[in-house]
Formats: C-alpha cells, sequence, structure tokens
C-alpha cells in the first residue's frame, strides 16, 4: 500500500518497519518493498482456504458447494448439502500464522445458501528502524478480512447456480492502516454430461473501494473451473486464473479416507483427509505458496445434522419441495409453471433423471413448447376453463406423460368431440398424434357418450363377422372412455374366448362380476368353466349357445 503520511521522519521510519514486515511475510508479490511499490493489494486472499481444497491446487472454483463456498465461488452456496463449519490454520515463520474459518448454511425455504468466513494473518515485535537506520520500537502487522457470499439455484435455468459475494480488508502497520473492499460474481452450471461435470466461474472484485493509509484496491481477478467425476472415488479438477495460471487437483477417495494432489501455478501440492464419526472431515494440505514458502495447512470440518452423509441432504429436501410444487401446479393445469418445477427439482436432484419423472419431464417439455403454453399464459388459462371439456384433455395429458399413447389419443379425440369450435383441443389432438404416432380419426371426434356408442355399434360388428381381433381393439378403447362399462366387458371376455385367450377372458368377465355381481349370464358361464365358486346353483349351461366358439361364452 503506498502511504500518505505527512511528517517525513514518521513515513521514512513506517516505510524501513514497511519493508522488513514485507521481508518476513513475503507479503508484497516477487518480494517487493510493502510500502515502495503497493504490493499486492488483498494478497492474504490468495492464501487458500480449507486443507482439502489446497491440496488439490486450489481449483475448487466448480466445487465450493461446502463451508468454502463463499472463499472459492459463491455460486457453489446454492448446491450446500446441509449447514458446515470448518476451521484451518497455519504455522508459518517468526512467530507469524495465517487462519480462516468458515460457516454455511441453506435458506429454509429456497433453493440455495449463504456463508461466512474470516481470514486472519498477524506478527508481532518486529524492530523499526528510520531511513538512516536508527531504532524507531517494535512495530506490529495484522491483516484480517471478512467475506461473505450466498448463492441461489434455478432462477434462470434449472441447473444453473449463480452467487454474489463481498469480502471486507483490514490492515494495519504501526499506527497506518487500511480499509479494502471487494465485490465478486459468480456462477455454477451442472451436473451435465451424465451428471459427472461441474463447471464454474467467480469474478473476483469487480467492484473496489479502499478507504486509509492506501490508494491500493482489491485487483480483480476472473476464474474459471472444471470439475469431473468419472467414478464415486475419483475427483478431476481444473481451474484456469487470471492471476495464478493453471490450476488443478485429482482425489482418490475409495472410502472414509483419501489422497490428493495438484498443481498451482508452477508449485506442486499434496495432502490426504479423512471422515470421523459421520460429521467430522480432518485434512491435511502441503505446500509452496509464493509469499508464504512451505507451509502445511490443516483444517477441520464439521457436518451439522441436515449435512451428514446419513441424512438426506438439503438440496433433495428442496428438490422433494418442488416435487410437491409441481404435483399442484400440474393438478391446476398449470403446465408451464409445473415444468418449470420439475426442471428445477432435478437441477437439485439430478437422480431424478434416472427416474420415471425424467421421461415425463421430457415429454411434458415438448407439449409445453409446442402448444406453446410457457409463452403465451392466456391460452393456457382458456385451455384450463372448459370444464368437461378439459377434465378429458388433462386426461389426455396425463397419459401421455405416462407413455400410455393409445389412452392418450383417445382421450384427446374425445375432448374435441365435447366442443369442436374450440380450436385449443383441436390443437392438442393434432400435437398428441404427432408425438404418439397414432392417427387422427375423424369419424371419432365424438362426444363421450357418442364415442360409447359408437364403438359398441362397431365392437357388435365386428365380433358377428368373426373379427375378434379388431371387436378388442374396439372395446379396449370404449374402456378408455367407459371403463365400467357393463357390456363391452362382456363382449371383450367373449372376444378373448373366442380367440382362445383364456386369462384374459375370465379376467373380463371377473370385471363384469365386481361391477354386477348379479349377471347370472356371466355368472353361470364361469360357473361351468370352473372360474368362480358358485354362489348360487345357477344352468350349467353357457347362456344362448350357438355353434360358434364365440357364442359358447355370454352374448356380447
Amino acid at each position: 500500500m503506498r502511504l500518505r503520511v505527512n511528517n517525513k521522519g514518521t513515513a521514512k521510519a513506517a516505510k524501513t518497519a514497511l519493508k522488513l514486515c514485507a521481508a518476513l511475510l513475503l507479503l508484497a508479490c516477487a518480494r517487493a518493498s510493502f510500502a515502495e511499490t503497493g504490493g499486492m493489494a488483498g494478497s492474504i486472499f490468495s492464501y487458500g482456504a480449507g486443507a482439502r481444497p489446497l491440496a488439490l491446487g486450489g481449483a475448487w472454483t466448480a466445487m465450493a458447494h461446502d463451508s468454502m463456498g463463499a472463499y472459492y465461488n459463491p455460486a457453489g452456496l446454492a448446491l450446500l448439502p446441509g449447514s458446515q463449519v470448518s476451521f484451518m490454520h497455519a504455522a508459518l515463520f517468526e512467530g507469524a500464522a495465517y487462519d480462516f474459518i468458515g460457516l454455511s448454511k441453506n435458506y429454509k425455504r429456497v433453493p440455495g445458501g449463504y456463508g461466512l468466513y474470516l481470514v486472519r494473518t498477524s506478527i508481532g515485535g518486529v524492530d523499526g528502524r528510520d531511513a538512516n537506520n536508527v531504532p524507531t520500537g517494535s512495530v506490529d502487522y495484522s491483516e484480517m478480512g471478512l467475506g461473505a457470499g450466498m448463492g441461489v439455484r434455478g432462477i434462470l435455468l434449472p441447473r444453473l447456480s449463480l452467487g454474489a459475494g463481498g469480502k471486507f480488508l483490514n490492515r494495519s502497520l504501526g499506527s497506518s492502516s487500511d480499509k479494502q473492499l471487494g465485490v465478486d460474481l459468480a456462477a455454477q452450471y451442472g451436473p451435465v454430461l451424465l451428471d459427472k461435470v461441474n463447471v464454474g466461474l467467480n469474478a473476483k472484485n469487480i467492484l473496489g473501494l479502499s478507504s486509509g493509509d492506501t490508494l491500493d484496491k482489491l485487483d480483480p481477478d476472473i476464474s474459471f473451473g472444471v470439475s469431473a467425476a468419472p467414478f464415486d472415488w475419483l475427483l478431476v479438477l481444473a481451474d484456469v486464473t487470471q492471476s495464478a495460471g493453471l490450476r488443478a487437483g485429482i482425489e482418490y477417495a475409495p472410502k472414509n479416507w483419501a489422497a490428493r494432489a495438484g498443481y498451482d501455478g508452477g508449485y506442486f501440492t499434496f495432502g490426504v483427509g479423512m471422515k470421523l464419526l459421520s460429521s467430522f472431515d480432518v485434512d491435511i494440505a502441503m505446500l509452496k505458496h509464493p509469499d508464504l514458502g512451505n507451509t502445511t495447512r490443516v483444517s477441520l470440518a464439521y457436518r451439522f445434522a441436515g449435512a451428514r452423509a446419513k441424512d438426506r441432504p438439503r438440496t433433495e429436501t428442496y428438490s422433494r419441495d418442488l416435487l410437491k410444487l409441481f404435483k399442484r401446479d400440474f393438478e391446476n393445469l398449470r403446465y408451464a409453471a409445473a415444468l418449470n418445477d420439475l426442471e428445477r427439482a432435478m437441477g437439485l436432484d439430478p437422480k431424478l433423471e434416472k427416474t420415471i419423472l425424467g421421461e415425463q419431464e421430457a415429454r411434458l417439455k415438448k407439449l409445453v413448447q409446442a402448444m406453446n403454453f410457457d409463452t403465451q399464459p392466456a391460452k393456457e388459462r382458456i385451455f384450463a376453463s372448459q370444464g368437461e371439456q378439459t377434465a378429458l384433455a388433462h386426461a389426455a395429458v396425463i397419459a401421455y406423460l405416462n407413455g400410455l399413447e393409445l389412452r392418450s389419443i383417445v382421450l384427446a379425440h374425445c375432448a374435441l368431440g365435447a366442443n369442436t369450435k374450440n380450436a385449443i383441443f383441436e390443437e392438442l389432438l393434432m400435437v398428441l398424434s404427432q408425438f404418439t404416432g397414432q392417427p387422427v380419426r375423424k369419424d371419432e371426434i365424438l362426444s363421450k357418450n357418442a364415442f360409447v356408442q359408437h364403438k359398441l355399434k362397431r365392437s357388435l360388428l365386428d365380433f358377428n363377422a368373426r373379427k375378434f381381433e379388431v371387436a378388442i381393439r374396439e372395446l379396449q378403447e370404449l374402456l378408455i372412455i367407459d371403463e365400467n362399462n357393463t357390456l363391452a366387458l362382456t363382449r371383450l371376455g367373449s372376444s378373448y374366448y373366442a380367440i382362445g385367450d383364456m386369462d384374459k377372458a375370465r379376467a373380463a368377465y371377473e370385471a363384469v362380476l365386481k361391477l354386477n355381481p348379479d349377471d347370472r349370464s356371466v355368472r353361470s358361464f364361469m360357473n361351468l368353466k370352473g372360474w368362480t365358486p358358485p354362489a348360487q346353483t345357477p344352468p350349467a349351461v353357457a347362456p344362448a349357445a350357438a355353434e360358434t366358439a364365440a357364442s359358447a361364452a355370454p352374448q356380447p
């Protein structure tokens, strides 16, 4: 820092003391004089936090999902698995020390978190001398930095985390002191590529302010990072920074211990770590810092109850809450909002993509975009206000999301048939036909009752013409609209019986008796076949027997 002092003698003494402290602590870049060249403003923020990141070369921009998140990349706090606190200490030389304390915590209702940290270095008892090498007394030096950051997830994109942070630095040397402020903006995206890769960006000190005996400001710096976890036990990281160049690291963590190695702008780093009692992490890093020389860093981290390995991570809790919101929005026919809820839930818990929700999300996205529900909210509101027609259309959407393509297109036909003048439901039918590959049959765009009567008539003609497979398809479509139609179920059972599928015939007849236990014709035939225990003593003959195999079953 460049001192602004009026008294020349005092200034000379201060400069000499500054030189001594800078030499002892190597706080100025390339060992330049703290007072004469200005050194590196805010260099304390380059000393690192946490033995685990430091053992990995400090390449933590894409992985800052822990109590060091506010330090390395505040956007990473959006994926904080639970509240954490960590401590790190490094003994330097000549009584100097460097310490870090970090705390991070989740928000209660918003997918994200915030963090605070403190860094401090100090040395005392340095003999000061003026320009004439005359002793001026003992001089103490200290730097203390305070930082805070926050991150949120899914505001713009489901897998995008955005963050911001700020830092405050107070430096004192003898009677001189100064204060500096810096503001950071950050982002993280992922996981992508089979949920194995994350990327991160942190723009540090994009705004800087200073006060006191200095004209310096915290230097801007940009870091871009990538992390990949090809296996559960392997982590590979790399950062490119404006100030330090390339940083990289690799971690091998088979169970509750880990071995690490890294590269930090020309220096190699090493370290080990161990998990204890499911809540504690103990890490050690060995590295060489261009200012501090060879140091060993030891850190201890504690995961509060919500972040322990045996408990569900906080991010999954947020995801469950979003899934509840998805269900509510979907049931209220707010499809665009439901899609956003589901995408954000998957952004927080990528494992959901491997469940049925992954396929449902992809199908819902296609539907919302094809119907323009996301860009035309008024259209979605009209769609949701049409009573029975909307109920049929919503059932068609549910069937489509569950992969029941025939059911979906049949329901869409009847939805349009309820009011053929409503263009939105015609558009839905066309879209679902395109997505499912099922044709639009104009003669079956009918109301529910008309559709049922149409199918009953067609199936009877097909049955009498011995086109039993065709009759089965007609009856299956009818039962989509009216699943409790006993005549259709009876006819379906007789059709299956006619083609020799006894299991399906029996199931159809049993469905008839569940709906109408007093159907003597069906009960008598099932008693004859020994398919159900007789509840009475009916005639042991098939009703309305005829010469064909089909007519040996109950009349369709």
